[in-house]
């Protein structure tokens, strides 16, 4: 199961612009007070350590999609700005530059450099001031998560028929077309973010009938090895650390606002 904290009022404090982490006493109480009109109205919440919300705050700019961790930051592209951001661990921008095409979708990073799957069917290998090093084409209408497992790319479909590509990037970046060593199809829809934990790939798989949204952990052979509840609004992209994950997403799905953020938490 994913962490247990209630969802709902880290994102009401994370939208007032208060930290959760800031208001915290030594036994992991947050004591929170306001006025009859003003609010918030927390009486006491304990805190998993585990599970903190990183408010997306960047200008005018509400929609995101893919997102990368690179030891020390976080990256977020948006196909709303055609940009790329690369921010701190709590939501500031480090810096930004334009995506090389006009839909950035998924994002991965491979120790050094970034790389984009876009939706002009192209993947872009990106060094962190935005300059493309190297690009090919993908053979899908429909590309979406990235991540990189190792020595390889692995690619989501978000629709069409719901396949995850593994690709060689040294010989996908010589032939500028992906060499694909492996295929195989996921559940529902097709997945809107993938992230790679060591061991196994994670895939978050969006209902598109429903609210029920899904993080699988799946064996590079395609065989499901568990499957996780996750209880937030348009999940998109995910990130790993090491530890935990970073899901990129509009909020808990009981809320009515939605705000961008991303939450992190480690599975149980």
């Amino acid at each position: 199961m994913c962490a247990t904290i209630p969802v709902e009022q880290g994102h009401l404090l994370s939208a007032r612009g208060l930290q959760p982490r800031d208001h915290l006493n030594e036994g992991l109480e947050m004591r929170v007070r306001g006025s009859y009109w003003s609010g918030p109205k927390v009486r006491a919440l304990k805190i998993n350590p585990d599970y903190f919300i990183v408010p997306l705050m960047l200008g005018n700019v509400y929609s995101f999609n893919g997102l990368a961790y690179d030891r020390e930051s976080l990256w977020v592209s948006s196909n709303f700005s055609d940009r790329i951001y690369n921010l701190s661990l709590e939501g500031k921008i480090i810096k930004e530059f334009e995506a090389p095409a006009g839909y950035p979708f998924g994002l991965a990073f491979d120790g050094q450099d970034l790389w984009l799957a876009d939706g002009s069917d192209r993947i872009f290998k990106m060094d962190q001031e935005g300059d493309v090093l190297c690009q090919f084409t993908v053979p899908t209408g429909c590309p979406y998560g990235l991540t990189w497992e190792r020595n390889r790319l692995w690619l989501s479909e978000n629709g069409c028929l719901h396949r995850l590509f593994g690709i060689g990037p040294l010989l996908s970046c010589l032939s500028r077309a992906a060499v694909i060593s492996d295929t195989f199809t996921t559940a529902e829809e097709g997945s809107k973010g993938l992230a790679w934990d060591g061991e196994y790939l994670l895939a978050v798989i969006k209902n598109p009938y429903s609210e029920a949204h899904k993080l699988y952990k799946i064996k590079t052979s395609g065989e499901v090895i568990q499957s996780y509840d996750i209880p937030v609004k348009f999940p998109e992209d995910i990130a790993w650390d090491g530890e935990a994950v970073w899901l990129l997403n509009y909020g808990p799905k009981d809320l009515i606002n939605r705000d961008p953020v991303i939450t992190r938490f480690k599975l149980r």
